[in-house]
């Protein structure tokens, strides 16, 4: 067994020790190639063998999560331990299943890095996701002023949680070094760096809204400083980072891959008008998209109203519908607007019985990462050897 000397080992040492050794042994570094080959085909609307797929069971009858999100917050061994066997890529779970995953961890700190790199006060409960704590409850706008005068975008990197997530890069890439099959097969993604306005209004709370309207030049302001800051940051990290295994133009996000270098995260235009939204709003996420040299665009929810305007960005590469949440959409006339495009759109859900059937190939020959959530890992196993004979047999 390797050695691992570093100040973080002496808890959760052992078993991520014993994690990658038993990666190093099983994982094949050509297998991973293939599986990232077929993303980019698809990402690119090229023709590719079938649509990549990736099947999972709910996040509660994954591989248990070893570490409480407290201790792995404060201790990089332990959050690799749980990226090997939780995160979004599940690496381990992945050794049984065999679909469309291209392996990946990264620093998983939540979705407040940039607002922390603002002054907002994060907590951590148990095994609780990271809590982000606005900024005040009370003259919020004055308070908005003074920090939008004390925290230069230039310095971000200095501040907040973000030393944290460096300091948990270094280990990663020394946890990794000595396991050569591990290192070609595992890519280290970049963390979540959320998008202007989900962060202004974690900074800002719901009051942000009423903003919009009656103090729409300091809203402006303040989401040009948290995109300028979003842009310094990926610039940082990506020292760390990398090109996660893949060519200029893709990286890794929600454990499957996407077009562009970052992705951007807003969920909040679905409660926008998409005048409100387009002339507010998306002027600040096409400056950080184009400002990392490309990326994709995310949003939970029902935000279909929104999508025309996103799909004339063309720093825009992928559009990301999260988890079992596409289906919300018109999923169909979105790829049909998307074609012309060449947008990519991820995380598509679909159902057991459309991947067995074959329909979803005839539905969607390409352009489409595809998400399917099953009972079990055993259930996922399954079905992806349903999935690829069947789409191996029709292509014959």
């Amino acid at each position: 067994m390797r050695s691992m000397k570093d100040s973080h080992s002496t808890q959760g040492r052992d078993d991520l020790l014993r994690f990658l050794d038993l990666l190093e042994d099983r994982l094949n570094a050509d297998e991973q190639q293939e599986i990232r080959q077929r993303h980019m085909r698809a990402g690119l609307w090229e023709d590719v063998d079938r649509p990549p797929v990736r099947i999972t069971p709910p996040w509660d009858r994954r591989s248990v999560q070893f570490h409480p999100v407290s201790e792995a917050v404060a201790n990089p061994a332990k959050m690799l331990v749980n990226e090997l066997l939780r995160g979004h890529a599940s690496v381990l779970d992945w050794l049984t299943v065999k679909d469309d995953r291209p392996l990946q961890v990264r620093p998983d700190f939540g979705i407040g890095l940039v607002a922390s790199t603002f002054g907002a006060r994060i907590e951590v409960v148990d095994d609780n996701p990271p809590w982000v704590h606005s900024l005040t409850e009370s003259g919020v706008e004055e308070t908005i002023e003074r920090v939008l005068d004390a925290c230069a975008p230039s310095t971000s990197h200095e501040r907040g949680w973000i030393p944290r997530v460096i300091e948990t890069l270094d280990f990663y890439r020394q946890a990794l070094n000595d396991y050569p099959n591990a290192t070609a097969s595992i890519a280290v993604a970049m963390p979540d760096l959320q998008g202007p306005f989900d962060t202004a209004e974690m900074l800002w709370g719901s009051g942000i809204f009423l903003a919009l309207h009656a103090n729409p030049a300091l809203v402006d302001r303040f989401l040009g400083a948290i995109a300028e800051a979003m842009v310094h940051l990926h610039t940082v990290l990506r020292r760390w980072v990398g090109r996660e295994l893949l060519p200029e133009g893709f990286s890794h996000q929600h454990g499957m891959m996407i077009r562009g270098n970052l992705m951007l995260r807003c969920d909040s235009n679905l409660m926008m008008h998409p005048e409100m939204y387009a002339d507010q709003v998306l002027p600040h996420d096409r400056r950080v998209l184009e400002g990392v040299g490309g990326g994709s665009y995310h949003s939970c929810g029902r935000w279909e109203q929104n999508i025309p305007a996103i799909m004339e960005v063309d720093a825009v590469g992928s559009l990301d519908f999260g988890t079992n949440q596409s289906q919300l959409n018109d999923i169909d006339a979105i790829y049909l607007r998307a074609r012309p495009y060449k947008k990519h759109l991820h995380l598509v859900t679909v159902t057991p019985e459309e991947l067995t059937s074959g329909c979803i190939r005839s539905r969607f020959p390409t352009g489409v990462t595809l998400a399917c959530q099953v009972g079990s890992v055993d259930d996922a196993a399954y079905l992806m050897r349903q999935y690829a004979g069947q789409q191996w047999q029709s292509s014959r």
